[in-house]
């Protein structure tokens, strides 16, 4: 358990799956743990200021 940081690279898209490797549950009969598979979902904001909807058009290069 616990809380992971992750160091998501620019451009990643919704729907990647990364790998934590080793932060995964108890291997059985083994040692160790096995790898944890994450899967990226992006929630868009629904509401933004001026000034968001500005970095947003300069981001996408509008």
């Amino acid at each position: 358990g616990g809380t992971v940081k992750l160091k998501i690279r620019a451009g990643t898209q919704p729907g990647t799956m990364v790998r934590l490797a080793g932060r995964g549950i108890p291997r059985l009969h083994g040692f160790g743990k096995g790898d944890q598979y994450v899967r990226l979902r992006v929630k868009i904001p629904t509401r933004l200021s001026h000034s968001q909807k500005v970095a947003v058009r300069q981001a996408l290069g509008e």
